[in-house]
């Protein structure tokens, strides 16, 4: 801001006037750029939405919010430079501030928010086979955002969100990350006969979170497929077979046969 002095001089048929001098200010535009979280959840609180200007000095800040996805609103008298907003239910909203300072400077500006519902975490595992490897695909959903678009018309926005697993084992305690682009993809891990507890937690794009813990029961069956190639009273001399094994570390075999077991 600057304070400038002018002087005036009026002259008339020759006869000068007497020499006066008038101040003249010029103030800058206020600072009215708002910033604050963008990206929201769904009945989240004390989210504050502010201008880098100073309160006082007779500087005015008028504060608005387009739509009705609010549940409470603090600091809405017009001496404030922040707002507080309760956000309510999912949609978009719009955060618009003026500042005006005591010389009548003003300066708006506007927010585009969006409010998202949190994330659905859900799983299922199984064992396939008779194994000791545990297979997990995700069940969790995540809504998008509905709106009006600038038409009028019914819209979405996609919410995209990544999965963080915890598989319960002590010697591998670092997450496993599962970024959105590869959430439908199944997942295949290896455990020993016991309980275990598997967390699934999953965060979205605008930070909302959801977790589960489901405890899993790892019962390791054993199977042990033998030829039938002979009966015990075959005349035979010999024969050979070859044994096959599931989820076992080692076996015993014996043979029975007219003369006994081998």
């Amino acid at each position: 801001m600057n304070n400038t002095k002018y002087t005036n001089l009026v002259a008339d048929m020759a006869c000068p006037s007497e020499t006066t001098t008038a101040s003249l200010i010029v103030s800058s535009i206020p600072n009215g750029k708002v910033w604050g979280k963008k990206m929201v959840c769904e009945n989240s609180v004390q989210n504050a939405y502010y201008v880098q200007e100073l309160e006082g000095d007779s500087t005015t800040f008028v504060w608005s919010i387009s739509g009705n996805h609010t549940n409470y609103t603090i600091s809405n008298e017009q001496n404030k430079a922040y707002r507080l907003v309760d956000w309510d239910y999912q949609g978009k909203e719009l955060v618009k501030v003026k500042v005006v300072n005591k010389y009548g400077c003003s300066s708006s500006d506007s927010m585009e928010v969006t409010i998202a519902v949190k994330p659905d975490a859900q799983f299922l595992w199984s064992l396939p086979g008779a194994a000791y490897k545990a297979k997990f695909e995700k069940l969790s959903t995540q809504a998008p955002v509905y709106f009006n678009n600038a038409t009028g018309g019914a819209d979405s926005l996609e919410v995209t969100y990544n999965m963080s697993w915890d598989f319960g084992r002590l010697e591998d305690t670092l997450p496993y990350i599962v970024p959105y682009t590869q959430r439908n993809a199944a997942i295949t891990q290896t455990y020993e006969y016991i309980s275990w507890d598997v967390k699934l937690k999953v965060t979205n794009d605008h930070g909302c979170v959801d977790s589960i813990v489901q405890s899993i029961f790892i019962e390791i069956s054993v199977g042990l497929f033998v030829p039938n190639a002979f009966a015990p009273t075959n005349p035979a001399t010999g024969g050979e077979s070859s044994d096959r094994l599931v989820s076992t570390e080692r076996h015993t075999p014996y043979r029975w046969s007219m003369h006994g077991v081998t």
